[in-house]
């Protein structure tokens, strides 16, 4: 991908605190950490799925350079927070709405007797899909929800840090660039 890694999803995850209590068990979305100042260079060649990446964040304002030896992603603090909150965020709820539909659905309407087997050939048939076609309706599922979203002038929508999260969770004001 023509990306760093600006969000996953985990189909099951375990979250715990220092004291080992489970916060939570179950599907999760993860933001990743990125460094907006910092360059990402990637390859001259291209594949139509890279292409089609490489507009996607030139929409999100992603500063994008090509040169003779490779391309280069010049980011900022707006720019990642275009690709991760309106873009990968409802990407990796698309995969989740897709596995949603493909399999935990279609397994709940099983009965009892058949649940066990059942559920598992949903998830081989689920994950024996190409890795394209899941994509194609993550993508499709994250365009039309921020289309929406936009619509109802839910997103863009202000940064905003609570002090009070911030000093329950130990961090600090000055730790975040506030530009």
């Amino acid at each position: 991908m023509l990306a760093s890694i600006w969000g996953r999803l985990s189909y099951a995850a375990d979250f715990v605190n220092r004291r080992g209590v489970v916060l939570h068990r179950g599907p999760a979305i993860i933001i990743e950490a990125v460094n907006p100042t910092e360059p990402i260079k990637f390859g001259k060649s291209l594949s139509l799925d890279n292409m089609a990446e490489w507009e996607r964040l030139k929409s999100d304002g992603h500063k994008l350079y090509p040169d003779d030896r490779n391309h280069t992603i010049q980011p900022s603090l707006e720019s990642c927070r275009a690709t991760q909150l309106y873009r990968t965020l409802p990407h990796e709820l698309g995969h989740w709405v897709d596995f949603l539909q493909k399999v935990e659905r279609p397994a709940n309407r099983l009965g009892a007797d058949e649940q066990v087997c059942g559920y598992e050939k949903l998830l081989v048939r689920y994950h024996g899909r190409s890795k394209g076609e899941k994509e194609r309706f993550a993508h499709s599922y994250a365009e039309r929800l921020r289309q929406h979203l936009i619509a109802n002038c839910d997103i863009p929508f202000d940064r905003e840090l609570g002090r009070e999260q911030l000093a329950q969770d130990g961090l600090r004001l000055q730790d975040f660039h506030l530009s």
